[in-house]
Protein backbone atom coordinates (compact mmCIF):
# COMPACT_ATOMS: atom_id res chain seq x y z
CA UNK A 1 0.00 0.00 0.00
CA UNK A 2 1.24 3.46 -0.86
CA UNK A 3 0.68 6.05 1.85
CA UNK A 4 0.06 9.46 0.30
CA UNK A 5 0.89 11.29 3.51
CA UNK A 6 4.50 10.07 3.33
CA UNK A 7 4.86 11.25 -0.27
CA UNK A 8 3.38 14.63 0.64
CA UNK A 9 5.91 15.03 3.45
CA UNK A 10 8.85 14.32 1.13
CA UNK A 11 7.59 16.73 -1.53
CA UNK A 12 6.94 19.45 1.06
CA UNK A 13 10.45 19.09 2.50
CA UNK A 14 11.89 19.35 -1.02
CA UNK A 15 10.02 22.62 -1.56
CA UNK A 16 11.32 23.99 1.74
CA UNK A 17 14.82 22.86 0.80
CA UNK A 18 14.77 24.87 -2.42
CA UNK A 19 13.15 27.94 -0.85
CA UNK A 20 15.34 30.93 -0.13
CA UNK A 21 15.43 31.58 3.57
CA UNK A 22 18.73 33.42 3.97
CA UNK A 23 17.33 36.71 2.72
CA UNK A 24 15.16 37.17 5.79
CA UNK A 25 17.78 36.11 8.32
CA UNK A 26 21.04 37.21 6.73
CA UNK A 27 23.38 39.89 8.09
CA UNK A 28 22.47 42.32 5.32
CA UNK A 29 18.69 41.78 5.65
CA UNK A 30 18.39 44.92 7.80
CA UNK A 31 19.95 47.16 5.10
CA UNK A 32 17.22 46.47 2.52
CA UNK A 33 14.77 49.23 1.66
CA UNK A 34 11.99 46.75 0.88
CA UNK A 35 11.23 44.10 3.54
CA UNK A 36 11.97 40.59 2.30
CA UNK A 37 8.52 39.32 3.26
CA UNK A 38 6.78 41.66 0.78
CA UNK A 39 8.67 40.37 -2.25
CA UNK A 40 6.87 37.92 -4.57
CA UNK A 41 9.64 35.33 -4.42
CA UNK A 42 9.04 34.66 -0.72
CA UNK A 43 5.42 33.58 -1.21
CA UNK A 44 5.97 30.79 -3.71
CA UNK A 45 7.15 28.10 -1.23
CA UNK A 46 3.98 28.34 0.84
CA UNK A 47 1.77 28.33 -2.24
CA UNK A 48 3.66 25.41 -3.76
CA UNK A 49 3.40 23.43 -0.51
CA UNK A 50 -0.36 24.07 -0.53
CA UNK A 51 -0.59 22.93 -4.15
CA UNK A 52 1.50 19.81 -3.47
CA UNK A 53 -0.67 18.92 -0.48
CA UNK A 54 -3.92 19.41 -2.37
CA UNK A 55 -2.61 17.48 -5.38
CA UNK A 56 -1.52 14.61 -3.14
CA UNK A 57 -4.98 14.33 -1.59
CA UNK A 58 -6.67 14.63 -4.97
CA UNK A 59 -4.53 11.86 -6.44
CA UNK A 60 -5.31 9.67 -3.41
CA UNK A 61 -9.02 10.17 -4.12
CA UNK A 62 -8.55 9.41 -7.81
CA UNK A 63 -6.59 6.27 -6.90
CA UNK A 64 -9.47 5.13 -4.71
CA UNK A 65 -12.19 5.56 -7.33
CA UNK A 66 -10.07 4.10 -10.15
CA UNK A 67 -9.08 1.03 -8.14
CA UNK A 68 -10.91 -2.26 -8.45
CA UNK A 69 -13.31 -1.09 -5.71
CA UNK A 70 -14.14 2.04 -7.69
CA UNK A 71 -16.90 4.14 -6.19
CA UNK A 72 -17.67 1.15 -3.96
CA UNK A 73 -14.92 2.54 -1.74
CA UNK A 74 -17.64 4.76 -0.30
CA UNK A 75 -19.32 1.70 1.26
CA UNK A 76 -16.82 1.93 4.13
CA UNK A 77 -15.47 -1.64 4.02
CA UNK A 78 -12.19 -0.60 2.42
CA UNK A 79 -11.81 2.19 4.95
CA UNK A 80 -12.40 -0.25 7.80
CA UNK A 81 -9.72 -2.56 6.43
CA UNK A 82 -7.29 0.30 5.84
CA UNK A 83 -7.73 1.66 9.37
CA UNK A 84 -7.19 -1.85 10.78
CA UNK A 85 -4.00 -2.32 8.73
CA UNK A 86 -2.72 1.13 9.69
CA UNK A 87 -3.41 0.44 13.35
CA UNK A 88 -1.52 -2.84 13.26
CA UNK A 89 1.38 -1.11 11.50
CA UNK A 90 1.50 1.52 14.24
CA UNK A 91 1.32 -1.17 16.92
CA UNK A 92 4.31 -2.97 15.42
CA UNK A 93 6.34 0.23 14.99
CA UNK A 94 5.41 1.76 18.33
CA UNK A 95 2.93 1.13 21.13
CA UNK A 96 -0.24 3.12 21.65
CA UNK A 97 -2.97 3.26 24.26
CA UNK A 98 -6.50 2.43 23.15
CA UNK A 99 -10.16 3.42 23.59
CA UNK A 100 -13.38 1.38 23.25
CA UNK A 101 -14.58 3.34 20.20
CA UNK A 102 -13.99 0.54 17.70
CA UNK A 103 -16.39 -1.89 19.42
CA UNK A 104 -19.16 0.67 19.20
CA UNK A 105 -18.38 1.48 15.57
CA UNK A 106 -18.09 -2.18 14.60
CA UNK A 107 -21.74 -2.62 15.57
CA UNK A 108 -22.67 0.38 13.40
CA UNK A 109 -21.19 -0.23 9.92
CA UNK A 110 -22.98 2.80 8.53
CA UNK A 111 -20.41 4.89 10.39
CA UNK A 112 -17.68 3.53 8.10
CA UNK A 113 -19.85 4.39 5.10
CA UNK A 114 -20.17 7.99 6.32
CA UNK A 115 -16.42 8.16 6.80
CA UNK A 116 -15.80 6.62 3.36
CA UNK A 117 -18.06 9.12 1.62
CA UNK A 118 -16.57 12.00 3.64
CA UNK A 119 -13.05 10.90 2.75
CA UNK A 120 -13.87 10.82 -0.96
CA UNK A 121 -15.48 14.25 -0.77
CA UNK A 122 -12.43 15.71 1.01
CA UNK A 123 -9.91 14.08 -1.30
CA UNK A 124 -11.65 14.68 -4.62
CA UNK A 125 -12.70 18.17 -3.54
CA UNK A 126 -9.18 19.10 -2.42
CA UNK A 127 -8.44 21.31 -5.46
CA UNK A 128 -11.27 23.60 -4.37
CA UNK A 129 -9.07 24.52 -1.39
CA UNK A 130 -6.86 26.49 -3.77
CA UNK A 131 -9.76 28.42 -5.27
CA UNK A 132 -10.55 30.63 -2.29
CA UNK A 133 -8.96 31.33 1.09
CA UNK A 134 -12.11 30.44 3.04
CA UNK A 135 -12.49 27.17 1.11
CA UNK A 136 -8.86 26.35 1.90
CA UNK A 137 -9.31 26.99 5.60
CA UNK A 138 -12.51 24.92 5.67
CA UNK A 139 -10.84 22.06 3.80
CA UNK A 140 -7.82 22.14 6.13
CA UNK A 141 -10.01 22.03 9.24
CA UNK A 142 -12.17 19.20 7.89
CA UNK A 143 -9.09 17.22 6.85
CA UNK A 144 -7.53 17.76 10.28
CA UNK A 145 -10.76 16.52 11.90
CA UNK A 146 -10.69 13.48 9.61
CA UNK A 147 -7.20 12.62 10.83
CA UNK A 148 -8.23 13.00 14.45
CA UNK A 149 -11.08 10.59 13.73
CA UNK A 150 -8.69 8.10 12.16
CA UNK A 151 -6.32 8.48 15.11
CA UNK A 152 -9.14 7.88 17.61
CA UNK A 153 -10.36 4.89 15.66
CA UNK A 154 -6.84 3.45 15.40
CA UNK A 155 -6.44 3.66 19.15
CA UNK A 156 -9.78 1.91 19.55
CA UNK A 157 -8.70 -0.84 17.17
CA UNK A 158 -5.63 -1.49 19.28
CA UNK A 159 -7.91 -1.91 22.28
CA UNK A 160 -10.24 -4.28 20.43
CA UNK A 161 -7.38 -6.48 19.21
CA UNK A 162 -5.50 -6.55 22.51
CA UNK A 163 -8.32 -8.05 24.57
CA UNK A 164 -9.16 -10.69 21.95
CA UNK A 165 -5.61 -11.97 21.48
Amino acid sequence: MIYHDLHALVLQVLVIGFAGSAAALSLDAGRRVEPASSHWRFGWPVRLICAVTVLTYFLAGVAKVTSELGWGWASGEALRSQVAADTLRKEVLGGSTATPLFEWMYEHPWMFMIMGVSTLILELGAPLALAHRRAGITWAILTWLMYWGVYSLSRALLSAFSWRV
